[in-house]
């Protein structure tokens, strides 16, 4: 997730520290079946239905390096994962198509948009039909490549997208664009996604073919030193949950999105740039990493089927600017080519137990 650090000035409001809820138990009205099984999710009051894969719920974002090995190594075998793209290394295509990973191709939206057919076509080539497709990564975040455009230049660019993936693979389900900060900076995402989705019904007299939502999940309160610059970012798991609250409320309370699953697709700590920032190994810094996925992990696995929750991919990377600190690091380097799992950190291993232990239930 690259974060410019106008993005976060801009966003970097005083927000006020939400303590974790209470669950509600009332079961969502699309509930899915037990992620051993394949899941079928669906609001049939508008003919809507969304299949999920059979495996495991956890999954990785930027897993550009991961090689199969990998995935297994931390437990994700059947597991998604994402890599911004449309094409993917050899031993994945074969992880694919085998039916070991779920992958998540990305069409991307904003300034930088370019004809989508080639790379749908790209990515049915690598991996067949009846792939799960992601429409634009964070249109709503400021620095980041998919925004920022006027609404009736994204909504011309969703329409071209999705069509172009239809006439590639017309069992494709699609994934709508993932909003970042969704109740962060004064309820920021909320009401950029509203804002865009009424453009789109007034320019279309219909909302998008969205099959499922999509949600990034990042703290967005800074430590600074007495200078004010930023040490490390925070993730409260309290905030974090609300918004996967507030984005299941929003959906529900709308006639055509009430009963659309939700995927998470990125979730874990803000990563930092700046001569200021504290290395990622620091007890301060794990805290925050320890803290986000003890209080996310167990929420996601015991309210998924209320929430309609298909998935939660992890954010670790080294594929980003140098020099910035990741805090959240799976594995302790990248992969060089070898045919070795690579080896798991501390944070590795915690992800690995909680997704092994779901897998054996």
């Amino acid at each position: 997730m690259a974060r410019s650090p106008i993005v976060l000035a801009v966003l970097a409001l005083a927000l006020t520290t939400l303590a974790p809820q209470s669950w509600p138990e009332t079961p969502w009205r699309g509930a899915a079946t037990e992620a051993r099984e394949p899941r079928t999710l669906g609001d049939r009051a508008h003919g809507r239905s969304a299949f999920a894969p059979t495996g495991s719920p956890y999954g990785v974002a930027d897993a550009a390096a991961m090689a199969p090995q990998d995935f297994e190594a931390l437990a994700l075998a059947g597991g998604w994962f994402q890599n911004w793209g449309t094409t993917l290394a050899p031993g994945q295509q074969e992880a694919v198509r085998a039916g070991q990973a779920s992958w998540l191709p990305l069409i991307g939206l904003g300034p930088y948009y370019r004809d989508p057919a080639p790379q749908a076509r790209a990515a049915v080539e690598a991996a067949g039909t009846g792939l799960w497709w992601l429409v634009g990564s964070e249109p709503n975040a400021v620095g980041d490549a998919d925004c920022c455009v006027d609404d009736d230049v994204l909504a011309e660019q969703v329409d071209g997208a999705i069509a172009a993936i239809k006439a590639a693979d017309p069992e494709a389900t699609i994934v709508a664009p993932s909003i970042v900060f969704w109740g962060q900076a004064d309820r920021y995402g909320e009401r950029w996604w509203g804002s865009f989705i009424a453009a789109y019904r007034a320019a279309r007299g219909k909302s998008p073919p969205f099959d499922a939502l999509n949600l990034h999940l990042y703290g967005n309160e800074a430590a600074r030193d007495a200078a004010g610059n930023v040490l490390y970012w925070r993730s409260d798991p309290g905030t974090l949950i609300d918004e996967v609250e507030g984005m299941r409320t929003w959906a529900d309370r709308d006639p055509d999105f009430a009963g659309v699953p939700l995927i998470v697709t990125e979730f874990g700590v803000l990563h930092c740039r700046g001569s200021a920032c504290l290395p990622g190994s620091d007890p301060r810094v794990q805290s925050e990493v320890v803290r986000t996925l003890d209080g996310l992990l167990p929420y996601f696995e015991s309210q998924r089927e209320r929430l309609g929750l298909l998935g939660w991919l992890v954010f670790t990377s080294y594929a980003e600017r140098e020099g910035d600190v990741f805090p959240l690091l799976l594995f302790d380097s990248p992969r060089r080519g070898d045919a070795a799992p690579l080896r798991l950190t501390g944070t590795g291993t915690l992800y690995r137990a909680r997704a092994a232990a779901f897998r054996g239930r």
